[in-house]
């Protein structure tokens, strides 16, 4: 029966924090916010977010007249009704929109031509935003290296696997270093995969880049899709390439807006054995409605795209800052296993390491 009542809670939107505070509120309210903390495993700036989001929801009642105040189940007929009117309102959006759904739109082609291809690599590659993830044979790095450059200047951060890749065959029109932040080979043909932000990819056999090529390519602007082929890339084919090239980090202090870019300069300073300060700007995952500041010690990196690897969940970029209370993570704007939604990220030496020292 708990266990069902936890699962019915959760597929409101409710996180475990949420959920653990509602029911020990459930069944020990009216109750204070020390009270839950003691009895729950929730921190007591969780528990206030909590009570806040269940607030807004008309799930709980705060007493806020008594001291110190108390919070109580709202009645179940309350709840009922919230939850009636929270139904209404997702009926009457879907309604709405499903007229012009992603089922009436073409957002799965084939693409049959290598110029089709390539102009469509172009634009999805100029399109990016925060990150590309994209995958080619070394002799097709010349067309679209432009784009690729482009985004890096962008501050896009950009991750390149080149494929059928040979040393004497390095010397291309354009130089390989500038087209991405961070660049992996391997010398056997591999399938050409590009995956931009969460919203497009392309996936094509390495043939239609040949002129006589003539098989196809999928492109698709469905954000599931997309997130098959970046996992696909980034944790099977990226993760056999051998590291060619990193850029060097930028310079301390700077900020970042990119938390991908924060994390792989955070790893090259702390592999030299630099100490990092932190401060973020950052939405708690269970909380998007507030924005707080996170200052203190980069104590490890958590990130899968520069040797060496430093931790096996898949897609983790994240920073574990001290705060001199504990210990927090900051991940990127989608994080979901983080404690934090970075904003943006400052890097500083740590003052009894300053870069710019004496020694």
């Amino acid at each position: 029966m708990a266990d069902k009542l936890i699962e019915l809670i959760q597929s409101f939107g409710f996180t475990d924090k949420e959920t653990e505070a509602f029911i020990t509120i459930l069944e020990e309210g009216p109750i204070t916010v020390q009270e839950i903390v003691e009895q729950s495993d929730i921190s007591r700036r969780h528990t206030y977010n909590a009570i806040d989001n269940l607030q807004q929801y008309n799930f709980v009642v705060v007493n806020e007249y008594l001291t110190p105040a108390t919070v109580e189940p709202a009645p179940p007929q309350k709840v009922y009704q919230q939850v009636q009117h929270l139904g209404d309102q997702l009926y009457e959006q879907l309604e709405s929109r499903y007229r012009r759904s992603y089922h009436e739109q073409a957002d799965v082609k084939v693409l049959k031509s290598r110029s089709t291809v390539t102009r469509t690599i172009r634009d999805m590659v100029s399109s990016a935003r925060r990150r590309v993830g994209i995958s080619i044979p070394l002799q097709f790095l010349p067309v679209v290296h432009e784009q690729l450059v482009d985004a890096v200047d962008r501050n896009v951060a950009t991750m390149l696997l080149l494929t059928d890749f040979e040393e004497d065959q390095t010397d291309l029109d354009a130089p390989i270093t500038d087209a991405a932040d961070v660049i992996r080979y391997r010398d056997d043909p591999g399938l050409i995969l590009l995956a931009v932000d969460r919203e497009s990819a392309l996936v094509a056999p390495p043939e239609i880049t040949n002129s006589q090529g003539q098989r196809s390519a999928l492109y698709s602007s469905q954000p599931h899709l997309e997130s098959v082929a970046f996992t696909t890339l980034m944790e099977y084919e990226w993760q056999m390439g051998e590291e060619f090239h990193v850029a060097s980090p930028r310079g301390l202090p700077t900020t970042y807006s990119n938390v991908r870019k924060a994390v792989i300069d955070a790893t090259l300073y702390m592999n030299d054995e630099v100490s990092l300060v932190a401060e973020v700007e950052a939405r708690p995952v269970d909380n998007s409605d507030t924005v707080e500041t996170i200052t203190g010690d980069v104590v490890r990196v958590g990130q899968r795209l520069i040797s060496p690897i430093t931790t096996d969940i898949p897609y983790q970029s994240c920073l574990y800052i001290d705060t001199g209370d504990e210990v927090v993570t900051a991940g990127g704007v989608n994080a979901t296993l983080e404690d934090h939604r970075a904003l943006s990220i400052k890097l500083d030496a740590a003052p009894s390491n300053s870069l710019d020292s004496d020694g």
